[in-house]
């Protein structure tokens, strides 16, 4: 009995242990999830931003390339009429700033639309990652139900069984008696 107990208690410990390994592993697995999920959330969220800048940019880009020259041809303060040179020199700085304001509103349309592109492929690989630490988790999750069922295994002690020792106690005692009949 003490030495079926010494046994019982050795393979609870080693079933604890594996238990608590388990559990441990478990935990990680959550924790990696949970990371992965955050940071799938934070990409979404800069997707989303990103998005609406976009949309901003090329409203903007419209207006800008809608936008034309407008010149009076007489001056608004003294009422004479406007040189031509002046009116063309004025409409030449309208079409650079104009052609800057394009080049300048492109050139940030193509840097999100970039950047977008890099968060579709970055939230792609954290889909996979997610997949990946999903599956983890439930074999994780597998392992400790596992490890709890052999645990419990171990769990209640051995309490001592005499109905073997009394067998053995009665099977004496016969064969006592039958050789106390023969003398």
């Amino acid at each position: 009995y003490n030495d079926a107990n010494t046994e019982r208690l050795k393979n609870y410990r080693e079933a604890h242990a594996k238990c608590d390994e388990a559990e441990d592993v478990y935990s990680d697995a959550k924790r990696t999830l949970r990371n992965i999920e955050m940071a799938g959330d934070n990409i979404n969220a800069m997707f989303k931003n990103a998005t609406e800048t976009a949309k901003r940019y090329e409203a903007a880009l419209k207006a800008v390339k809608a936008d034309k020259f407008e010149a009076t041809t007489i001056c608004h303060t003294c009422g004479q009429p406007i040189p031509k040179e002046q009116i063309d020199e004025a409409k030449a700085r309208w079409q650079k700033n104009q052609d800057e304001s394009v080049k300048d509103l492109e050139d940030k349309l193509r840097a999100v639309k970039t950047q977008l592109e890099s968060y579709k492929a970055e939230g792609k690989e954290l889909a996979k990652k997610k997949k990946t630490a999903e599956k983890a988790v439930n074999d994780a999750k597998e392992k400790c139900r596992e490890a709890l069922a052999e645990r419990s295994k171990y769990e209640d002690s051995i309490s001592p069984d005499y109905s073997e020792i009394d067998a053995e106690i009665a099977k004496l005692t016969e064969e006592k008696q039958k050789c106390s009949d023969y003398t």
